[in-house]
């Protein structure tokens, strides 16, 4: 495995698109598209794909794709053969991760019965990480919320809800 097939699986992993990642780089589609089409970029830029894909500097997937990035660029093979072999096993987690989700998807629509404007939004929140997480939390601060007395209607408490979400 080289460096762009690892970020390739990351990228996946995250649910982003390549036009979704460019945004959040400040980069333009097509420097995403030349890293996994193996085409010379330049490290600081692999970086700040990983930062923007939500990887920490010193964590083990940058210090992976940086070791397999030198490895690409300097033409000598620096990884050992358990390192290569551990990143192999972290590629098969992510597609089994997304594998599972997908299967979870397919059972639950198959399980219920959904229209067709409930499947598009299912397909378009699960390409929208940032979206899943926003109702996440707005779901659980709503479960979680006993809130002040209950005073007034359910609706001005939810209306009361959302203003404290869109105010955070």
């Amino acid at each position: 495995m080289d460096y762009t097939e690892l970020f390739r699986n990351l990228r996946r992993s995250k649910g982003l698109t390549h036009q979704c990642l460019a945004e959040r780089t400040g980069c333009h589609r097509n420097t995403v598209l030349n890293l996994e089409r193996r085409r010379p970029v330049k490290f600081r830029t692999v970086l700040d794909m990983m930062r923007a894909m939500g990887f920490e500097p010193d964590s083990a997937e940058v210090r992976r794709m940086a070791l397999l990035w030198l490895e690409s660029v300097s033409g000598v093979e620096l990884t050992l053969r358990d390192v290569k072999l551990e990143v192999e096993e972290i590629r098969k987690e992510y597609r089994t991760t997304v594998a599972e989700a997908r299967e979870n998807l397919l059972r639950t629509i198959e399980c219920r019965t959904l229209s067709a404007e409930e499947i598009r939004l299912l397909d378009y929140a699960a390409k929208q990480s940032e979206t899943l997480e926003i109702i996440r939390q707005i779901r659980d601060l709503v479960q979680n919320d006993d809130g002040p007395e209950k005073s007034g209607s359910r609706e001005f408490e939810a209306g009361d809800r959302n203003l404290r979400v869109a105010e955070d």
